[in-house]
């Protein structure tokens, strides 16, 4: 439980969703993933995500161990941070459901009659679905076509601004605040 120091439930939380782009960023350093350690410092009330997290975790850090981001065999400790923090309470996996999978065919049909359409992926469909069903009060990610999806199905986005915006590249580190 590295990153939750005050982490324990009060009744007042907002519930979190955050998809793999986000949560990855805990574990493995990207150039905001400071953004994202700061985001939760403070929280209370664990992180909600999909079960399919976990699989994309571990692909995503090995992933990042071959091409150099990781040292060698740290993927293997972060992968196993990631699941001592699910262990603790900290991150809570939702399982992939048949009420999921069923309503995954109405989001991906919205996605798809959109103007324009939005060009989804099936695991980014069950993470932003997962949080509509969920009620998240926000939806912490930084994929791009992820975060369409989700502003498409009215779901309060974190950060407004991504580092693959603009707006974010423009503000110096320091400023780019957590809201």
């Amino acid at each position: 439980m590295r990153f939750w120091p005050n982490f324990g439930p009060t009744g007042t939380e907002a519930m979190d969703y955050w998809d793999t782009s986000a949560l990855v960023k805990l574990y493995a350093p990207e150039s905001d993933s400071d953004y994202f350690i700061r985001r939760i410092a403070g929280q209370a009330a664990p992180i909600m995500t999909s079960a399919i997290a976990e699989t994309e975790v571990a692909a995503t850090l090995l992933r990042k161990e071959f091409a150099g981001a990781l040292p060698r065999g740290g993927s293997g400790r972060a992968l196993d941070e990631f699941r001592a923090d699910c262990r603790s309470g900290a991150i809570i996996l939702i399982p992939y459901s048949t009420q999921i999978a069923f309503e995954t065919e109405r989001v991906a049909r919205s996605a798809a009659e959109a103007k324009p359409p939005l060009l989804i992926r099936s695991l980014d469909l069950i993470h932003a679905t997962s949080a509509s069903l969920l009620r998240a009060d926000t939806f912490v990610a930084s994929d791009k076509r992820l975060r369409d999806l989700a502003g498409l199905l009215g779901l309060c986005l974190v950060p407004e601004a991504t580092p693959a915006n603009d707006e974010w590249k423009q503000l110096p580190r320091g400023d780019r605040n957590i809201p």
